[in-house]
């Protein structure tokens, strides 16, 4: 089950999907609300609107999930494993934010020492509850190692995104989020969250397993045969 991050949605997946299908995956993905297809305004949203559409999914599988989050969906992910705990095999962070208790993506922002251009290059609308990215700096940002065509394609698809999920303290617990194994996939030549910081939240967070992809934020686009290699070999090794 496929999580994407922030201004994102489950078109990231595009090209992850069918490989992971012909290899004998069942691929689900969906659309946080108010991102891709999903209609619900943005200035709308809170985090428990993310983490409610995850555990609805989890609820209605017969078997256990291995469970991904991209970027900012590491939070939302790691809720829903506080939520159902039973229902996920393991957990996977994709250059993802790994939080601990009682920290927020704002607060794990505020401790780094290396931060990267994204927390200045946010738009914040007149009401104060979403924000949009830079134009200038997003595929700097996110697509850097990306084709023109899929850098077009992402733009095209981007939404704004609710500052509320910045802001939500997690609460988790060693008996449920604890219970669950952990994979990072760190992308080292990352620029929206550098991989020094990946590897921070990770000496705070230990995984069972680190594994290292040499692209930009998106190696969904970038790099999808080594993703695809990756989350196979997490797949066979948690079975």
């Amino acid at each position: 089950m496929l999580i994407h991050g922030a201004w994102h949605g489950a078109w990231c997946w595009n090209k992850v999907i069918p490989e992971l299908e012909f290899r004998g995956h069942q691929v689900i993905t969906i659309d946080l609300p108010s991102h891709g297809d999903d209609k619900t305004p943005a200035n709308s949203v809170d985090f428990d609107n993310y983490v409610a559409t995850i555990t609805n999914i989890l609820d209605s599988q017969s078997d256990k999930v291995l469970l991904l989050g991209h970027s900012m969906g590491g939070i939302p992910i790691t809720a829903a494993a506080e939520c159902r705990p039973a229902k996920i095999k393991c957990l996977i962070y994709l250059a993802a934010i790994l939080a601990q208790n009682g920290e927020s993506i704002v607060s794990i922002e505020q401790a780094n020492l290396n931060p990267s251009l994204l927390p200045e290059s946010l738009v914040i609308s007149k009401d104060g509850e979403t924000a949009t990215v830079e134009k200038e700096v997003i595929t700097e940002l996110f697509y850097h190692d990306c084709t023109d065509e899929d850098i077009a394609y992402a733009k095209e698809n981007l939404k704004p995104q609710a500052l509320k999920i910045f802001n939500t303290v997690l609460e988790l617990s060693e008996n449920n989020y604890g219970s669950i194994p952990r994979n990072y996939i760190v992308c080292l030549d990352d620029r929206a969250i550098y991989p020094e910081f990946q590897q921070s939240m990770i000496s705070a967070s230990p995984c069972q397993s680190v594994y290292y992809i040499s692209s930009g934020h998106s190696p969904f686009f970038s790099h999808p045969k080594k993703l695809i290699n990756i989350l196979s070999e997490v797949a066979k090794n948690i079975d």
